[in-house]
């Protein structure tokens, strides 16, 4: 049976959120005090590094010094003193402002994960899974405001010290049906859990506005409707990107399309997955009609017919999205449009997420 550490994954995924958002939402912050396009630029381009991704890897932490040395050696003394045997250091995608020691009790059938993370107290989960799929875990990080697979359970308690977290945990862990871990095996499931989570995400369209706002007040910062609007656009990008990252891999590996094929119609692609919004879907709709001319009416709005239609089909695919698929919705909206023959339907993945590819039209100089 293919085992996962459920839950750790999922935190992994918060302790991400928050720090992003904290870290962009300050660099939005300077932009617009020092009004400097390119240092503002600069200094959010060193934070994509750290964006949200579809795969988590570990890598060993090896000579790192411990943020918080002090911390994570009583802590890790805490554990160990509980039982608790170490199984290592690691950083999350190389990130060394996250460090995670892993540990492990082999007679309760627990993980533990202390997160050394710089700037900000030393923090503690202790998780277990059990055989029915589910997991729990006592953790006294700081919620991240995401919501959670429904496999996952928590018992919250940000105020408690690592020392009183883990005796909550041993007196209060649930009884029955856990599964042991593999030591050498930990980081793997880790990350396998993260990604399980990820695609989970995915299929559910994304960060929801709740979420964000949650989230963005978890950050320390206002939930504004501009802080609100930038940290939606950041993360749903990052992940559409990721996710659009991963699909591309797996329709070349299962495509009979030529290198040649792939190579004519690679940047005109339509990856439609469950994140493609009706903003998407009106964008792709576009390339299906004649480009518009530089002498087309423009009315008192400063419309012109292409501002106009792509209104028009972003709110009919709005609609459409509430009971249809993205690639139903396409099609739909599609037929009829005056270059709907040129539009190729290329194939289909299920996994990590369903999507359907298409080929846009190729792109028609108005001038000629």
């Amino acid at each position: 049976m293919k085992l996962f550490l459920l839950i750790v994954g999922g935190v992994v995924v918060g302790l991400f959120l928050f720090l992003v958002l904290a870290f962009q939402l300050i660099k939005w912050k300077l932009k617009r005090a020092f009004g400097d396009l390119g240092q503002a630029f600069e200094q959010f381009a060193k934070g994509m590094a750290s964006m949200p991704t579809l795969r988590l890897k570990l890598e060993p932490a090896g000579e790192t010094p411990a943020n918080n040395p002090a911390e994570i050696a009583e802590t890790r003394e805490l554990l160990l003193a509980a039982g608790f045997r170490d199984a290592g250091r690691f950083l999350p995608n190389g990130n060394a402002s996250i460090i995670m020691d892993l540990f492990y009790q082999d007679g309760e059938h627990l993980l533990a994960v202390a997160y050394d993370i710089s700037d900000s107290p030393c923090r503690l989960d202790i998780a277990a899974r059990f055989e029915d799929g589910r997991s729990h875990f006592f953790s006294n990080v700081k919620h991240d405001g995401l919501d959670k697979p429904e496999w996952c359970r928590y018992d919250r308690q940000p105020d408690a010290s690592n020392a009183d977290l883990i005796d909550a945990a041993l007196d209060g862990m649930p009884d029955g049906g856990r599964v042991a871990y593999t030591p050498d095996q930990l980081p793997s499931e880790i990350e396998q859990s993260y990604e399980r989570e990820m695609v989970w995400r995915v299929r559910r369209g994304g960060y929801t506005d709740d979420e964000i706002r949650r989230s963005v007040e978890a950050s320390g910062n206002e939930a504004t409707e501009q802080n609100m609007e930038m940290s939606k656009g950041m993360l749903q990008g990052a992940l559409k990107n990721a996710i659009e990252v991963e699909l591309r891999e797996a329709f070349l590996k299962t495509t009979s399309l030529s290198a040649a094929r792939w190579e004519a119609v690679e940047d005109r692609l339509a990856i439609l997955h469950p994140m493609t919004d009706a903003e998407a879907l009106a964008e792709h709709l576009g390339d299906l009609y004649p480009p518009v001319d530089d002498e087309t009416e423009i009315d008192e709005d400063g419309e012109d017919e292409d501002d106009r239609r792509y209104e028009q089909n972003k709110a009919t695919a709005e609609k459409l999205l509430q009971t249809h698929t993205p690639a139903e919705t396409f099609t739909k909206l599609a037929e009829g449009t005056p270059r709907f023959s040129e539009l190729e339907h290329l194939g289909q993945v299920l996994e990590p997420v369903p999507a359907d590819f298409f080929a846009l039209p190729p792109y028609a100089d108005p001038d000629e």
